[in-house]
């Protein structure tokens, strides 16, 4: 029964057997005390071992002989005090890392956001964004900044690669002319787009929304690129979208003859 005591406050079963056979025993070698908690010469050493790293068992020297003894029963309280102090400390310690921690999710309480700079940050946003398949986008797009900033090579690239993958697309365009947006004829049928004049809204970047992850870019100077992760996020930043791709149904549908 004390066994089972001792093991529901933290000690294993075998330091159990080891502490109350040393208890029972006083001052013996480790053959007496190995042979009273039934277990083999070399795992009761290990045994002792920890239980006086723990400060439950301590030795003296005889002889030539060394004899082991169990602390007072005392000790155990001051050991779990102890390791109660101890694991305060270590939940002090996590609620401070814990946001941080958290912010590493994706689709944590805190959004996980990274940035990306320049047309090779770009590059490497965009392969995110092709990592996934089968889904439909949502977005904003500014497209007279996006082409003076980005070669049209590039540009086709981008095209195939989503063409290849199936991605579906709602997307509000806002250029100086509906001449300004041709797409490939593999995407035609994948995109829903309308068409906005850039003299009545003035966009500079891209917002796009896609499964958790929002992308916003701006292509102004040097481009720059951020990725949110975060379910909560997107939801809401989908919301806006739906919003106002409703209002933009009033202006210029695209990609239909």
């Amino acid at each position: 029964m004390l066994e089972k005591d001792l093991q529901s406050l933290g000690l294993t079963e075998k330091e159990a057997r080891v502490y109350l056979a040393a208890l029972e025993l006083g001052q013996a070698p480790v053959q007496k005390i190995a042979a009273a908690a039934r277990l083999p010469r070399p795992t009761c050493y290990i045994q002792i071992a920890t239980l006086t790293e723990r400060g439950l068992m301590s030795s003296v020297e005889q002889g030539k002989k060394r004899l082991f003894s169990a602390e007072p029963p005392e000790a155990l309280l001051t050991l779990f005090r102890k390791e109660t102090e101890e694991v305060k400390a270590k939940e002090t310690a996590l609620s401070h890392i814990l946001p941080e921690l958290k912010s590493l999710m994706p689709g944590g309480d805190i959004p996980k956001v990274r940035l990306y700079e320049g047309l090779e940050g770009l590059e490497a946003m965009r392969r995110e964004l092709l990592k996934m398949k089968n889904i439909e986008w949502c977005g904003i797009a500014g497209l007279d900044a996006y082409f003076k900033a980005v070669p049209v090579e590039s540009r086709t690239l981008q095209l195939k690669r989503i063409a290849a993958r199936n991605l579906r697309c709602k997307t509000i365009i806002i250029a100086k002319t509906p001449n300004q947006t041709p797409l490939i004829p593999e995407l035609r049928y994948l995109y829903e787009r309308y068409f906005i004049p850039s003299s009545k809204y003035e966009m500079p970047g891209e917002i796009t929304i896609f499964g958790n992850t929002v992308s916003i870019l701006t292509f102004t100077k040097r481009p720059i690129g951020i990725l949110i992760e975060n379910a909560e996020v997107a939801t809401s930043m989908r919301t806006l979208f739906k919003i106002a791709f409703e209002r933009a149904k009033m202006y210029k549908r695209l990609d239909r003859d």
